[in-house]
């Protein structure tokens, strides 16, 4: 998840672990500023932590990484609005893997960059499910402190109302 701000960007640690994993390029200075913050590699313990960034460069290339979830985005939905949003990302990635599976191996040589869509719309509904169970209060993770904190609901109370 990325929450921007004037002049700052704050990036979750498995967000940046996620770029290196796709092996894109990123700004050349972001791994050594992430190092200098005391972060070498994201573990099950710093994962979630956000770490704050104010170089332009660093700021504008993860505005433009559209698979990185914006907080701003989902912050006020409700927890309905973000199961629709999960649903949503998921049968997208149904609807291409499918489309992908059943292409020869010409067309899926030709369109293989929709296998990173694959991963990127996967991804997306990881973080909207994170943000989902962190609102109802079944999954901590640390916002920094600058940022809103959302009222936590009750998710299973969301789900019964539907019944």
């Amino acid at each position: 998840m990325k929450i921007i701000k004037e002049n700052f960007i704050y990036i979750e640690l498995e967000d940046l672990s996620y770029v290196v994993k796709k092996g894109i390029s990123v700004p050349k200075n972001l791994i050594q500023m992430t190092i200098e913050q005391g972060y070498v590699f994201a573990d099950k313990n710093n994962m979630y932590n956000f770490i704050g960034y104010k170089d332009p460069e660093i700021i504008e290339y993860f505005k433009a990484q559209d698979f990185v979830i914006d907080y701003e985005e989902i912050k006020d939905l409700s927890i309905d609005k973000l199961i629709q949003k999960c649903d949503r990302y998921i049968d997208d990635r149904d609807l291409l893997s499918e489309e992908y599976s059943m292409m020869d191996t010409y067309s899926r040589e030709k369109y293989k960059d929709d296998l990173k869509t694959i991963d990127d719309l996967e991804y997306k509904y990881y973080q909207v499910n994170k943000y989902l169970l962190f609102k109802s209060g079944d999954n901590e993770f640390g916002l920094p402190e600058e940022v809103y904190s959302p009222k936590k609901e009750s998710i299973l109370k969301n789900i019964f109302k539907k019944k």
